[in-house]
């Protein structure tokens, strides 16, 4: 027994959450539901909501994967309707929009993990532990992604724009990259698509850690080929020079003139209504000046129009070549 809990669990959910994971993962999506949906019957709840909702969610996917969109949207609805952990409720949601199942449903359950972490972060004041700090801001923008995502499959295109811009500012990845290419090819801007896609396969380093060069995922092939499709309808490609310029573009922020200081030195921001409220110096060194052009700085492409929710993020004011900026980590 667990002294530390009080009582120990008979049955722990989470190793099979994380084998079906392994199985959908490996294109293995029958057998994932079957297994998946055998452990739901026999696991006990007791202490364990939060991982079962994530098995439940695991079986979702796979009956979607499968082509059981009915069993699939039975699973999704079932945590969203049942939990307050605003991972699930994010991550059901995004299921439910990805497959257009649902979309009211998973729309309100999003709004509510917002609302949840908006209250939240709007005590925050960089005191907290940083590492937490950085889970609930890209909780934040992920969720931001996610009611973008279910506002492009409503077809309310103005608003999917304003929440997945945020979401791939804050996140730089291939699937957020991947929903702005799309909404923008939606609303007719095949140019800005394309570049979209480009520079969400450039958030793809292309190599393992040994610096071993990859192959394309299916994932990846899949972002290609929309990027490919493009240029024939009207588009215009782009080197990959400049997708990699493009994306260390959109991780800095504009400080101003250098007056003279060629320097840098990492700090920590907490932005709330496109500014930045306040700014730390992770480390005793310093800029001299950065606080106040932190403080004046716009950060409001980070945001969604009216969203009210604070992010923190960590980065360098790097000041060099007459000018300041604030360049944010990866």
């Amino acid at each position: 027994m667990d002294g530390g809990r009080g009582f120990c669990y008979p049955v722990d959910p989470t190793p099979v959450a994380t084998l079906l994971e392994m199985m959908l993962g490996d294109g293995e999506a029958r057998s994932a539901a079957v297994e998946g949906a055998a452990a739901l019957a026999r696991l006990t709840a007791v202490g364990h909501e939060i991982a079962l909702e994530r098995l439940r969610i695991d079986v979702g996917e796979a009956y979607l994967a499968t082509g059981e969109k009915q069993k699939g949207q039975a699973a999704f609805e079932l945590v969203l309707k049942n939990t307050e952990d605003v991972l699930a409720l994010n991550n059901a949601a995004y299921d439910l929009a990805d497959a257009s199942l649902d979309l009211p449903l998973a729309e309100s359950a999003t709004r509510t993990a917002l609302d949840k972490l908006t209250e939240e972060s709007n005590s925050w004041t960089l005191d907290e532990a940083p590492a937490v700090l950085e889970e609930k801001t890209q909780l934040i923008t992920a969720t931001w992604d996610t009611l973008g995502w279910i506002y492009f499959r409503e077809g309310k295109l103005d608003q999917a724009l304003s929440y997945i811009q945020a979401g791939w500012r804050g996140n730089l990845n291939l699937e957020c990259g991947k929903h702005l290419g799309e909404v923008l090819t939606a609303r007719g801007d095949k140019a800005g698509a394309l570049n979209a896609y480009e520079v969400a396969i450039a958030t793809v380093p292309g190599y393992n850690a040994m610096g071993v060069r990859t192959e394309p995922d299916d994932k990846q092939k899949q972002v290609q080929a929309l990027a490919d499709a493009l240029p024939h309808a009207g588009g215009k490609s782009h080197a990959p020079l400049g997708a990699a310029e493009k994306l260390q573009e959109l991780r800095t922020v504009q400080l101003g003139p250098a007056n003279g200081l060629s320097t840098s030195a990492e700090y920590r921001i907490l932005l709330r209504n496109g500014k930045a409220v306040k700014a730390d110096p992770t480390e005793e060194k310093t800029v001299p000046g950065a606080d106040e052009m932190i403080l004046k700085a716009n950060f409001s492409g980070f945001f969604p129009d009216g969203a009210q929710a604070s992010l923190v993020r960590v980065g360098y004011v790097n000041c060099h070549q007459a000018v300041c900026e604030f360049m944010l980590q990866r």
